[in-house]
């Protein structure tokens, strides 16, 4: 092996150094491990934003699901809470989105798929998302008297939905939540005129009424977490991790490589292509090479 044998006579212990230096510098890019000391004071508004939103999502829509739940406030409908937990992720997005608002660890891991933010941060935001959810529901219970408590919120299987039904389900609603927020946030797109916050909030709010009544619709496996730990509930708890996780991955590897729209770049080197093409058939007829 002539290349193994030059590599052995020119290499020296120096160069060896050199080099692993340099693998160990690419792996603490990719992982994000330099910005997190640069951006330090930042960092930790990061991740208050993550805690505080996670908090008031699960202090508001588990407190909705327990009037659900109640019979001296049942008047609240299932589209009452639907629309709650919609308006209530439209509310955080709104008022934490100029710092962070992921607020779901399956959204989280799919930003980092994506190569929106390191994958270090992205470990940082899932735990602190997990402690927000539970904060939130901790300070509902609480609050809560005795007699309105329920199940707490928790997300289980309706009577007859298989545990391979429900994945499906959840990685379905996950996908399409997690391509709505994609898309939204696309900053190439000059066509999106609304409010972000509030279409990705009137998207968690009809996810919510088509897969709400067969698996609890949890989107967001923080979300999932927090009322099993109160209720001590964690039957078929994996489906909540695996199904929303799969579906914003796969949603984000789908919108990233395929659905994205151009950079500037893109569209002027895509214009100048289709313009030369277009002057080729002249260039032929003229026995020319067409301009450049």
């Amino acid at each position: 092996m002539p290349c193994s044998r030059r590599e052995t006579r020119y290499s020296t212990p120096k160069d060896t150094d050199l080099l692993n230096m340099g693998r160990m510098q690419d792996l603490k890019e990719r992982m994000g491990a330099e910005r997190m000391r640069i951006n330090e004071k930042a960092l930790w508004k990061c991740l208050g934003s993550e805690f505080l939103g996670t908090a008031i999502l699960m202090f508001i829509g588990i407190g909705c699901v327990l009037k659900l739940e109640h019979e001296a406030t049942k008047q609240l409908t299932f589209v009452g809470v639907a629309l709650c937990w919609g308006f209530t992720v439209a509310t955080c997005a709104q008022a934490l989105g100029g710092v962070s608002c992921d607020i779901n660890p399956a959204i989280t891991l799919a930003m980092a798929v994506a190569g929106k933010i390191s994958i270090v941060k992205a470990l940082m935001y899932i735990l602190i998302q997990c402690l927000g959810a539970l904060a939130g529901t901790s300070l509902l219970k609480a609050v809560t008297p005795d007699d309105v408590a329920g199940q707490w919120g928790i997300t289980a299987l309706a009577p007859g939905v298989t545990p391979i039904q429900g994945f499906g389900i959840e990685y379905i609603s996950t996908f399409i939540l997690a391509l709505t927020v994609f898309s939204v946030n696309d900053e190439n797109r000059t066509d999106v005129k609304g409010s972000v916050p509030l279409a990705i909030g009137l998207c968690v709010a009809s996810v919510v009424m088509c897969s709400g009544p067969l698996t609890g619709a949890s989107l967001n496996p923080a979300r999932s977490l927090a009322p099993s730990i109160i209720a001590g509930h964690f039957d078929n708890h994996w489906i909540y991790w695996l199904g929303p996780i799969g579906g914003a991955v796969s949603a984000a590897l789908l919108y990233t490589y395929v659905f994205r729209a151009l950079r500037p770049e893109e569209i002027e080197a895509l214009e100048a292509d289709m313009q030369l093409k277009q002057r080729e058939p002249e260039a032929k007829e003229n026995g020319s090479n067409p301009p450049v």
